[in-house]
């Protein structure tokens, strides 16, 4: 049983990473504090923490659970996956990604700035126009990024999988370091 856990584990990282590397407007820089971009047909809108030649750059995208399911099944085909291995994947998203996915990518100039280890995803339902509800928090875990000889940076990726399919309008907050040193990037869900 351990076995099939660790493989099923395995191949959910693989195809949210595939699912993430088919996003290219993620990895543009050009993204201005109070602009909104269409990202896998999601239209999400900065708020604060913009991307620099400081900090780096942190974007996001959302994938809702249909898109999820869409990419899955588009996926099974061009991958010519059995109906087993699809099935998985299928039943694997259910029960763990009904309120969707959000894909995180950054780059940073040195490899410890580019570890998630200090990195925190903030996730919060707005319930009016100033109130909101936190519902979501990851502590991102030590990820050592990838270093680019042709930018001469390093990046990193992750999706982060949520389960409550009434979320309503969210924001997301990716909240870099910690104490006086840290750094806020908000997005807001159109």
């Amino acid at each position: 049983m351990k076995k099939t856990t660790a493989i099923f584990s395995a191949l959910l990282v693989l195809i949210c990473l595939n699912s993430f590397a088919q996003t290219d407007s993620i990895t543009n820089a050009n993204w201005k504090v109070g602009t909104t971009k269409e990202i896998n047909g999601t239209s999400i809108l900065r708020v604060s923490g913009a991307n620099n030649d400081t900090l780096g750059l942190t974007n996001i995208s959302y994938s809702d659970y249909k898109q999820i399911i869409n990419d899955v099944n588009a996926q099974a085909v061009a991958e010519n996956w059995s109906e087993e291995r699809k099935q998985l994947f299928l039943k694997s998203y259910e029960s763990t990604a009904k309120g969707g996915r959000i894909n995180l990518y950054i780059e940073r100039k040195t490899i410890t700035a580019g570890d998630f280890k200090n990195f925190t995803v903030v996730v919060k339902r707005v319930l009016g126009k100033t109130m909101e509800s936190e519902v979501y928090t990851e502590v991102l875990k030590k990820d050592v990024p990838d270093f680019s000889k042709t930018k001469k940076n390093y990046s990193n990726s992750t999706s982060i999988l949520l389960n409550d399919p009434n979320l309503g309008k969210i924001v997301i907050y990716v909240i870099e370091g910690t104490g006086p040193k840290k750094h806020e990037f908000k997005f807001e869900l159109k």
